[in-house]
């Protein structure tokens, strides 16, 4: 079988959802879909960061970032208020140009300065602890040798 990435022969893949070689193709797979599908009004990039807004009536057990509240607006002008926003992560530079950012995070609060700028501190501590957990995870399915997007 072949790498569904970089062409290369292998005898198996170590991932589950794609014909894979390796974690650097896994990682361009995982970006090219985002790339795929970049215009669905349920993504957002902020500050190079990607996010998917799952349906608010989701009866899952998990809510992204554990149900916290965000306030988004979209350079388009639609504002989208959701407690289901799941990162996907860091955009990686040679994304960047074609997954620029689509929005802001803006505050719930009164818009006074002391207030936004709390806000901001708030979702970037939000983010920051995500995304180890995310590394985490990924780390620890890699090693396991099932890990998917």
């Amino acid at each position: 079988m072949e790498c569904s990435i970089c062409g290369k022969e292998i005898e198996k893949s170590k991932f589950y959802n794609a014909v894979l070689c390796s974690d650097e193709c896994f990682k361009k797979n995982f970006w090219n879909e985002k790339v795929d599908y970049m215009d669905d009004e349920r993504v957002v990039r902020i500050d190079g960061y990607h996010y998917f807004i799952e349906p608010e009536n989701d009866t899952g057990a998990f809510r992204g970032y554990g149900g916290s509240f965000f306030k988004i607006k979209f350079f388009d002008g639609r504002i989208i208020e959701t407690t289901n926003l799941w990162s996907q992560g860091k955009i990686p530079q040679e994304y960047r140009g074609i997954l620029y950012d689509n929005a802001e995070f803006i505050s719930p609060f009164e818009e006074n300065g002391e207030e936004r700028i709390l806000f901001r501190a708030q979702i970037e501590e939000t983010i920051q602890v995500q995304d180890i957990l995310l590394f985490d995870g990924l780390q620890e399915q890699h090693n396991l040798g099932y890990c998917g997007n």
